[in-house]
């Protein structure tokens, strides 16, 4: 009697275990699920955030760069009035590309011809010197006749990774 009531409290103890176990697994699962649904979406939104403030970091910058080149060839623009020597000066143009802080300088006539070029460091860009295209002359006519007009084009890249795509880019 001893052993048969030794057996049927060994399997109800057992099933007790298997009932326990298996419930406090699903509750556990459900919970962990909610939980890590819970932290997912936080993550999401956080990084959501930072999108949008990189963005908005990115558009401040672009609109600050835009503003300083802008002013940059004010200046230089007013350099040239009071001096239009300095264009055949070489060595002037490229201590100008120091003081401004610019890699290069170019100079168009009315007509949209390329009068004076200049890199920060190196020889002169002779290539640029008679540049003179026809995309490039209606895409910057107005500044060429307007004093007020204002366009400060997107930056490209350039440097060693860039040579294979020069010729696609350079006039963007």
């Amino acid at each position: 009697m001893k052993a048969l009531f030794h057996k049927w409290l060994l399997l109800f103890v057992i099933l007790a275990f298997g009932l326990t176990f298996s419930l406090s697994w699903f509750l556990h699962r459900k919970e962990a699920k909610k939980n890590s649904l819970l932290l997912l979406e936080l993550n999401l939104k956080d990084v959501g955030g930072r999108v949008r403030r990189s963005e908005t970091n990115l558009q401040t910058i672009t609109e600050m760069s835009a503003a300083s080149a802008i002013a940059k060839t004010r200046a230089f623009a007013l350099l040239i009035q009071k001096t239009p020597s300095i264009l055949k000066e070489p060595e002037t143009l490229r201590l100008i590309c120091r003081k401004l802080d610019v890699d290069e300088l170019h100079v168009s006539d009315r007509s949209g011809k390329l009068i004076a070029s200049q890199v920060r460091e190196g020889p002169v860009a002779e290539d640029y010197r008679h540049f003179n295209i026809p995309e490039c002359d209606r895409f910057y006519r107005d500044t060429l006749y307007s004093s007020r007009y204002c366009h400060c084009r997107t930056g490209i890249y350039s440097g060693i990774h860039c040579i294979k795509d020069r010729k696609k880019n350079e006039y963007l």
